[in-house]
């Protein structure tokens, strides 16, 4: 099963993924973040990198994950 939404101007792509028991990934359109579920919080990657942090809902882990985003970009790293 595979669905999309637009959230703050990114659309996030849903999709299962089956390893390790499965799970509901989230993935920007430009392929940059991904964020998904662990136990009671969520996890994200920024370009392939693991974020040190996790958040209790989706929406707060898309938003910080999108600020992250925005703040790299900004340095022109």
């Amino acid at each position: 099963m595979t669905d999309t939404f637009t959230r703050s101007g990114i659309t996030w792509r849903r999709a299962w993924i089956g390893d390790n028991g499965g799970r509901y990934e989230w993935t920007s359109d430009d392929g940059r973040l991904n964020v998904w579920r662990e136990g009671r919080e969520y996890s994200a990657t920024l370009d392939g990198y693991a974020s040190t942090k996790t958040w209790p809902t989706l929406t707060a882990a898309m938003a910080a994950t999108h600020g992250a985003r925005d703040k790299l970009d900004r340095r022109g790293t």
